[in-house]
Formats: C-alpha cells, sequence, structure tokens
C-alpha cells in the first residue's frame, strides 16, 4: 500500500464503524421497503455478507450451525430485517428455484 500524506486509517475505520452501526439500527426497524446497502456490488461476500448475519442475529437470535440469512423479497442486497431469515441450504435451493 502507498503511504499517502492523507491516508489515516484509525479515523477511516472509526467513520466506517459508526456507518456500519446506523446501518444496522436503520435495518432493525423494519418497514415494508427494502433497505439496500450502498456498497459496491462486487466486494467479497465475506464482506457483504456480514451485514446481513448481523442484522438476523441481532432480531432472531443466534443462528444454528450452517443456517444462511434468507431473503423474503428476493433483494439480495436488501437488509431489512422484515425481509430477513434464519434457513438452511434446502430452504435456500428451494427459494432461489421459485423466483
Amino acid at each position: 500500500m502507498k503511504n499517502y500524506p492523507f491516508y489515516t486509517p484509525k479515523k477511516r475505520y472509526d467513520g466506517w464503524k459508526e456507518c456500519y452501526e446506523r446501518l444496522i439500527q436503520k435495518a432493525l426497524q423494519g418497514g415494508k421497503e427494502c433497505i439496500e446497502t450502498n456498497r459496491p456490488r462486487q466486494k467479497s461476500q465475506w464482506a457483504k455478507g456480514t451485514i446481513y448475519r448481523e442484522v438476523c442475529r441481532l432480531k432472531y437470535g443466534e443462528p444454528m450451525l450452517y443456517s444462511l440469512v434468507l431473503h423474503s423479497c428476493n433483494n439480495e442486497y436488501c437488509i431489512n430485517a422484515d425481509h430477513l431469515r434464519w434457513g438452511s441450504v434446502k430452504e435456500n435451493a428451494k427459494d432461489k428455484s421459485s423466483y
């Protein structure tokens, strides 16, 4: 990584953490409309999946082993807690084939 004079990792991380927490609070409020993340769609699946799992964990509790986050709205970028639920791999495959 190049050393740029304006790059300060600690400040950048702190801002990201506050934004992440605000986004989770907004997602937990729920509602009928989808709440999409504004992250670039090419990010890694791990980075993208953490916010869905966190919202689902706060709303429904800890997941069982091998649980996935399923979307009832067919929008993979939605983080609205009312549109998310825990499910199995089998339920996920069945859900994907129904769309």
